[in-house]
């Protein structure tokens, strides 16, 4: 009892500004570091534990400075993608846990260490703030071994290589939102930077399209998807250093090196011009999604629904579209007037009799403190019963 009553004190800490029989007031900071953009937004707890926004959503410009608008938070969660854990949701931020993580960045060099380098940037501006970290990779822990074990050596597969899947966070919300509704098999596409589409039965991930790292799967902006392994095989054998090999497939790649740009917007207006290289591909990411639609299906044993997040799934009506046709054997079909009008939280874009389909501007930062509150609530609740149980 008293080596327990030990670890539960030093866990203490994390609550040292909360009252201890309640929640309500505590801020939080989420802060999402992503692959082309840092979001953040503000919560605060309120009596029954709901969370209220009491900083708005924001896309932060480059710069030293955050702008909060007054809003001191308790505490700050961040969005890890790649840590050594991929079945815990969130922790504290820990030096032990810093370290597991930056010696993880390597299998997520777009976002862990620029995720490291903001919680330095959030400690300089609110000294007060504690931290915690939020996996992207959690929400996929339920997948089967017989869909995430890899066909390799077992003494490679004991060094844990084996599909992880990420944008968890986004694929929680959705999931969440077509659990809501009453869907069973959902499948869920977040296409933006980085692209992954997700089965999902009874709210849970059953398969997901990246792997042991964010770079597999289907096409994306400049990451190359899955590709032959003897391909990268080839390529160091000719003698191509691996930092080169390694740069080139996850920021050289993509629609990057296949049309010239990352942007789906300036490839849609080149394509529109007659560009038959913005054309080529713009059919090779649609082909791979849907692709990848087509096997999540077969994941989940069928499909009542369909959704589409991330800012190419919910920005560009007409990738949606093209999408969507490809899936048409499937049952999908889109009402041309309320995809190409689709704004808001949620949207059923979805024609008349066919398989619903909705776009979703997925709230990843919710989820985040949504799971953070939830950590704090489990520490207080232990705390309070050890020292119950320790009473005279």
């Amino acid at each position: 009892m008293r080596r327990c009553l030990h670890a539960l004190w030093q866990t203490k800490e994390l609550l040292m500004n909360v009252s201890s029989k309640t929640l309500e007031g505590t801020r939080l900071l989420a802060a999402n570091v992503g692959s082309s953009s840092v979001r953040i937004a503000g919560f605060t707890a309120d009596r029954a534990g709901a969370l209220l926004e009491t900083l708005p959503q924001r896309v932060l410009p480059p710069g030293d400075a955050i702008a909060l608008d007054g809003f001191q938070p308790d505490y700050a969660v961040h969005r890890i993608v790649r840590g050594l854990k991929t079945d815990v949701w969130c922790e504290p931020l820990s030096e032990n846990i810093k370290a597991e993580i930056e010696s993880a960045s390597l299998l997520a060099p777009v976002h862990d260490r620029a995720a490291l380098a903001f919680v330095e940037r959030v400690r300089a501006q609110v000294p007060n703030a504690r931290h915690l970290v939020a996996y992207d990779s959690a929400f996929h822990a339920t997948i089967s071994a017989a869909r995430s074990t890899y066909a390799i050596p077992q003494s490679w597969r004991d060094l844990g290589i084996r599909r992880i899947g990420y944008h968890g966070l986004s694929h929680a919300d959705a999931a969440a939102r077509l659990t809501a509704a009453g869907i069973e098999r959902g499948l869920c596409a977040h296409l933006g930077s980085g692209c992954s589409i997700a089965a999902i039965v009874d709210g849970r991930s059953v398969a997901t399209t990246m792997g042991f790292t964010p770079l597999d799967g289907v096409v994306m902006a400049t990451r190359s998807g899955s590709i032959d392994p003897e391909a990268v095989l080839y390529l160091l054998r000719r003698g191509v250093p691996l930092e080169e090999v390694a740069e080139g497939l996850n920021a050289r790649s993509g629609l990057l090196a296949l049309g010239g740009d990352r942007d789906v917007r300036v490839l849609l207006a080149r394509e529109a011009g007659g560009d038959a290289c913005a054309h080529v591909a713009l059919e090779i990411f649609v082909e791979s999604v849907a692709q990848a639609f087509g096997q999540m299906a077969v994941a989940a044993g069928g499909i009542d629904a369909l959704s589409f997040a991330g800012g190419i799934g919910y920005g560009s009506s007409q990738l949606r579209e093209r999408i969507c046709h490809r899936l048409a054997w499937l049952g999908i079909a889109l009402d041309a007037s309320a995809n190409a009008a689709a704004s808001g939280d949620s949207c059923l874009i979805s024609a008349p009799n066919a398989i619903p389909a909705w776009c979703f501007d997925v709230h990843e930062e919710r989820v985040m403190a949504e799971r953070a509150l939830a950590y704090l609530s489990t520490v207080e609740r232990a705390l309070n019963h050890a020292w119950d149980q320790s009473s005279p």
